[in-house]
């Protein structure tokens, strides 16, 4: 049996439902050769949040957002994959690493 497995384009989504449980088993299988060889991971989204909580502890922080900022950064974060406050702390970090923006606001 070949290790590649495709999966089809689906029609709708009670297709695609019929396919993933008609094929569990072999998708059971896929992942096990993946824990077998230690190659499953945590993905992108957890990876990141992981490298954020090594690189130094969180501080809580309470940020109010207006109604369309929230729907947007939701909407985002679900495109992602990933939690809302997972996108907006990796949002609010990428941004702060910029270092034009804070030597030029220190001039």
């Amino acid at each position: 049996m070949s290790k590649e497995t495709t999966v089809p384009t689906f029609r709708n989504e009670t297709e695609e439902a019929d396919w993933w449980f008609e094929h569990q088993d072999l998708i059971l299988e896929r992942f096990q050769d993946g824990v077998e060889a230690g190659a499953l991971g945590l993905g992108l989204a957890g990876n990141r949040a992981n490298k954020f909580a090594l690189e130094e502890q969180a501080t809580a922080v309470t940020v109010h957002l207006n109604s369309g900022d929230a729907e947007k950064a939701q909407l985002l974060a679900k495109k992602r994959g990933v939690r809302y406050e997972v996108f907006l702390e990796d949002l609010l970090h990428r941004e702060l690493q910029k270092p034009e923006e804070l030597e030029s606001s220190a001039a």
